[in-house]
């Protein structure tokens, strides 16, 4: 095959590989939450490619108090890397300290980058009046929610003993729609979220364009020998 498709092919394919894997929201989401005895969180890589964390952080509300602006003071670092599909999770007893979650809210978790943007983001019980207010500092970052949440917040109704809320589906929101109840499967994939992930629709298109124009590039290159 003539070097310069051969080329063309491998940066397409490159392209694809990224776009892919940043179609949408962060590649690594909060997947799960337990507010019943253990309190816990969990994340999951939902994407096809390992993901870059270095410096990322998950941050709680701290439900001592009931404030939307109370953060809890204890921060999970995540490690430098995640793996296509990993999920990684923190209770009671790992986070360091109680993390002290009233069964029915309000609080929210957050995941933020090593640039001070908010990766995910999920809250449950607190109105649309009090998440406008939110704005905190996460790992030295000024924190507001901007657009990583849309709507009220997620309302856990059935939460009890051996349940949890859960991220189900196949894509991010940032809404309230994401989430369900359900029992709780902490540490494995939960029963109603399709990962990896699939890219949106204009993401799709853009692949089928770069594959046409590669179909054509290479038909043109044969009928010039």
């Amino acid at each position: 095959m003539n070097r310069t498709v051969v080329v063309f092919m491998m940066s397409f394919l490159l392209i694809c590989t990224t776009q892919v894997t940043a179609t949408g929201a962060s590649p690594v989401l909060i997947t799960e939450v337990g507010t019943v005895s253990p309190d816990f969180i969990e994340i999951q890589n939902v994407y096809q490619t390992t993901a870059d964390t270095s410096g990322w952080v998950v941050a709680l509300n701290d439900g001592v108090v009931a404030s939307v602006n109370n953060v809890h003071p204890i921060l999970w670092y995540l490690p430098d890397s995640i793996g296509p599909g990993e999920i990684l999770y923190r209770d009671d007893s790992t986070w360091g300290n109680d993390i002290v979650w009233p069964s029915s809210g309000p609080n929210w978790a957050m995941i933020v980058d090593d640039q001070g943007n908010i990766a995910d983001f999920v809250s449950w019980k607190y109105g649309e009046a009090e998440l406008g207010l939110l704005s905190v500092t996460i790992n030295g970052f000024p924190i507001t929610l901007g657009d990583a949440w849309t709507g009220p917040s997620f309302n856990p109704a059935g939460i009890g003993a051996g349940r949890s809320f859960q991220r189900h589906g196949e894509s991010d929101g940032n809404t309230a729609a994401d989430w369900v109840v359900a029992e709780w499967s902490m540490g494995t994939k939960n029963e109603n979220l399709t990962v990896p992930f699939v890219p949106e629709p204009s993401t799709l298109a853009l692949l089928g364009m770069g594959a046409v124009g590669l179909f054509t590039y290479a038909w043109r290159k044969r009928r010039r020998r």
